[in-house]
């Protein structure tokens, strides 16, 4: 959704930004009944998360979803029936997937030039082996192809939040919402990477046995994408510039870290 209110600015979504801003608004209304904060939530924690969820939240979320899927279905109507907007992505801003392999770009936008991988299917974590869905790729690998996939994973992550909160319901109400961790983690080192919205996020830890970490360091992976849009946008119309980086979802506080 961050990367149709980018792609606002240079395309007539007058509509579509109207329904954007209200499904936004009602997400981020599931935060407040959760941690009382919009954006900042400070929600998670190593172990588990900071509180239990509130009386009846597993309901507002599949309503919220539910809500959020319908929606959907009238943007992409309005989205695909503007000639002038599918003009402006369909055979716009081509890479390759040797570009992709060779600057480093990962995400829905590799994906989006033919790339079949996906962390949370091919190295899982955090029980994405215990839930069904497909990763969806194209091989065009133009603006088009890359909002596609977007929507298509907008519809996936629908799916996985239904079985996930199916799962959560299972357990029962007296299951722990936090697991006690060791303050003090072993001496060595451990690496972990994940797939976040924007594509592969990576961290490295080194201990030295106590409370305090001797080294880390997190990979964004925003920084890299972000390198790709000199390719991207060889041979665009300046107006193409930001719908092109709306497909790589760019965040200026990411990048600059």
């Amino acid at each position: 959704m961050t990367g149709f209110g980018k792609s606002e600015v240079s395309l007539p979504t007058k509509k579509i930004t109207v329904e954007i801003r209200s499904l936004n608004s009602k997400q981020l209304d599931l935060n407040v009944k959760l941690c009382g904060a919009r954006m900042t939530t400070n929600f998670p924690r190593i172990g588990g998360v900071r509180n239990d969820v509130t009386e009846l939240f597993d309901r507002d979320i599949i309503r919220t979803v539910d809500r959020f899927e319908k929606a959907m279905w009238d943007i992409i109507d309005l989205m695909d029936e503007s000639s002038i907007i599918v003009s402006r992505m369909k055979g716009v801003s081509y890479l390759t997937r040797e570009q992709c392999a060779n600057i480093g770009m990962t995400g829905p936008a590799m994906r989006g030039c033919g790339v079949d991988f996906d962390i949370r299917r091919d190295d899982p974590y955090d029980n994405y082996d215990k839930v069904d869905f497909e990763v969806p790729v194209l091989t065009e690998g133009d603006s088009y192809a890359r909002y596609m996939i977007r929507i298509e994973e907008m519809f996936q992550s629908c799916d996985i939040i239904r079985q996930a909160v199916q799962k959560i319901r299972a357990l029962g109400k007296n299951a722990p919402y936090r697991l006690k961790t060791p303050t003090k983690v072993p001496a060595g080192s451990a690496f972990m990477r994940m797939e976040d919205p924007r594509g592969e996020s990576l961290m490295y830890l080194v201990s030295d046995g106590t409370d305090k970490p001797y080294r880390l360091k997190v990979r964004s992976p925003i920084f890299t994408n972000v390198s790709t849009s000199k390719v991207m946008c060889q041979g665009c119309r300046i107006a193409d510039v930001p719908a092109i980086l709306a497909q790589i979802d760019m965040c200026l506080g990411e990048t600059d870290r």
